[in-house]
Order: structure tokens, then sequence, then C-alpha cells
């Protein structure tokens, strides 16, 4: 942020002595936000004003106005989910307002594709001169052609761009983005404050703890994240099942929240595991999160782990992670045929599409039944792959 200040001090020639008036804008920012926009506001030159809903949001804790240290200002989110597709737009009519009649020096604003807003408040600074810094995730080789060109549109719109990580910024300069434009705020977690609460926990501090939670003579398996579906939370839940059977001491905690969470229950219920299987909710509070850490035998994140792994390993704790990416992508075929049918020119034509095509469409039954039977033995190739890799079945 300060090479950003910098930068913002150059164009419009102020004095090192002049406050930059920030406005950001935000559809929310959840607690684990707090630690940065903090440290931000209490910058020297810098007046820091965030913008946001108050709304509560499933699976989030939000910032507390009186926990800031700068100005959070509740404000209208329009939000419109995309049938079909996981995704959703918004749009903050206030923002764009603010840009409009040029209420600060700088508005630092999400990079999402789907945030018209964000779209609207590029053209608006462009034609005015206003600046505006985009933050979030860079360009990522997983982004589909469409993608990588919209956000390439939208990078090169914004005055600066702060992304998560030196690969986003390689892969926007590999692109062509202006690499004075471009800034790093590694999206990772503090580890030297993980440091000093691991080293201030005693063994008599984690016996208690134990003692307190009932967690004596347990082998505790930790899951650590939002319980979204992509996140699979219900693979660990299915597992205990037969864990159990060999290891009758384990405890599976799971850390976290999310609209998953009623599932999970009901699950956890239908297969008789509450003994053995503990919801504990979102835990923000990091000197009980270091303490359910250092009390576990390992931490397991069947996919989409992210920061989960660091946090692990920051405590010493192994990790567990199930990648089947793979094969769920092999399942492909719904979304897919809603939106495109395969087109166009076959640019989203995947196996499940072509056989169907092949079988119900031009009634070649022996190709589309020869491409189904591809996709099972791919299928079965992959499972069996994953299950050798984690050590055989009964693993």
């Amino acid at each position: 942020m300060e090479m950003v200040k910098k930068s913002i001090n150059d164009d419009l020639l102020l004095s090192s002595h002049k406050t930059i008036r920030i406005g950001m804008f935000g559809r929310y920012y959840p607690n684990y936000r707090l630690g940065v926009l903090n440290a931000i506001s209490k910058m020297d030159g810098i007046d820091l004003n965030v913008h946001a809903s108050f709304k509560p949001l499933p699976g989030f804790s939000l910032i507390e106005p009186s926990e800031a240290s700068f100005s959070l200002l509740n404000t209208v989110v329009w939000h419109m989910c995309i049938p079909f597709l996981q995704n959703s737009i918004d749009i903050m009519p206030y923002s764009i307002w603010c840009v409009l009649c040029g209420k600060y020096d700088l508005f630092v604003l999400s990079n999402r594709i789907g945030a018209i807003g964000v779209w609207i408040n590029l053209l608006f600074a462009r034609l005015l001169g206003r600046r505006i810094c985009l933050w979030g995730h860079g360009i990522s080789k997983r982004d589909g052609r469409m993608i990588m060109k919209l956000r390439k549109i939208m990078m090169r719109l914004a005055h600066a761009n702060i992304l998560y990580s030196e690969s986003g910024l390689d892969k926007a300069i590999e692109l062509g983005l202006a690499p004075e434009k471009l800034f790093i705020a590694y999206n990772a977690l503090d580890t030297r404050r993980s440091k000093a609460i691991r080293d201030g926990i005693s063994s008599g501090d984690l016996e208690r703890f134990r003692k307190e939670n009932d967690l004596i003579d347990k082998k505790i398996v930790l899951f650590s994240g939002r319980l979204q579906e992509r996140k699979k939370p219900e693979i660990l839940v299915q597992a205990m099942q037969k864990i159990i059977h060999s290891v009758p001491d384990a405890l599976a905690i799971i850390v976290g929240d999310g609209e998953m969470r009623r599932d999970l229950e009901r699950l956890i219920k239908d297969l008789e595991l509450e003994s053995c299987v503990r919801l504990l909710g979102a835990v923000y509070d990091e000197e009980i999160m270091a303490r359910y850490l250092l009390c576990s035998s390992v931490a397991v994140m069947p996919a989409n782990a992210g920061l989960a792994i660091q946090h692990a390993f920051d405590y010493g704790v192994s990790v567990v992670v199930l990648v089947l990416q793979t094969t769920w992508a092999l399942k492909a075929f719904d979304v897919i045929w809603v939106l495109t049918q395969g087109g166009p020119m076959d640019k989203t034509m995947v196996l499940n599409i072509f056989a169907y095509q092949q079988t119900f469409q031009f009634f070649n039954f022996g190709y589309g039944s020869a491409v189904g039977f591809l996709v099972l033995v791919l299928n079965v190739g992959l499972t069996i792959l994953y299950l050798t890799i984690i050590g055989g079945f009964d693993n």
C-alpha cells in the first residue's frame, strides 16, 4: 500500500504531507480482513473509509464497526445470482456516485468479473480522471480464455492492481500489463504471530484445554474452512464411518460455517456419528484455533484447501489433501448443455455432451456407447490411481 500511495502522490502531484482519502468498496468485509484494514488505516497520511453491506452472510463473521480503527459504513449492494451458474453479479450504486463526484482521491474496488458496478466505475474513472485500484486475484491459468481477456481489460483500465501472489503478477506481466501498475499483497497468514502464539502455549496449557473440551486420549482429525460444496467436507464425515472401526478413539472436528452446515448436521445424524464428529462453527480467535491445531493428529482438506494448509503447517500439523477435481470434471454435463450445448464451434464440447449428441441427436448408438464406456474407464482408472496414492482401499 505504501507503493500505491507513492504512485498516487506522484500522479496527483500531492505533497508527501497531504492526507490521501481512500474509499474502499466491497460486497462485504469478513472478520479475517480486519487486521490488514486496521494496518492500512494507521499508515501516515491515510484516511480510510470502507463501504460494505452489513447484511449477515452465511459462513462469514463480518467486521463490526466497533472493532475497526477506520470508518466502516453500511452501504446498499444489489446482488443477483446467475441461474445455472455458481456465480453472481453485484452493483453498489453509492460507489458510482462517489466516483462521479470525486469523493475520494483513490477508490479501491474488487476485481471480480461479475461486479458490474466495478466496470461502470472504471469507465467513469477513465472519463473523469479518477484513480481506481483493483484488489484481488490476478490472471490465473485456470481461467478460461474469455475470463482471462475480460480480467486483462479490467486490469488495464485500473490505475493500479494489487494481487495476491508473485505468480499472478508474473502472469499479468506476461500478458502485457505494465509492471509499474502491479503490486503484491500476499494472501497469507501472519506466520510470525502464529509462531508467537505457538511458543506461548505450554504443555500444561494444552493439557487443560484437552480436559475442558473433552479431548483427552482422542486422535483428532481436523477440518478448517468454509462449509461449501467445493470444499467437500462431507467426504471427511463419510470417511469417519469407516475410520472409527479401526481407530475407535478417532474424533473429527470441523471448524467453519457456511451453507452446508445443516446438510452436514443431517448427515452426521443419519450416520449416527454424533459422538465422533463435532461441528464447532466458525472460530476466529487464533489463540483457540492454535490449541485445536496443536491437539490434532492430522488436518484433512478434501478439496480446495487454500490457506488451511499453511495454517496447519504453522503449528506443525500434518495435512492430508484429497483432490478429486479431475473425476468430478468428467461428470460435467447439465450446465454446459443448458448454456451452450457444446458450442460455439465445439469450443465447450466435453465427452458427456459428445456422447449424448452421438446417441440421441445423430442416433450413432454404437459410437455414443463407446464414448460413454471411455468415460467409465477414465473414472475407474483415476479412482484406482487416487486410492493407490493414498495407500490402498482400506485407507
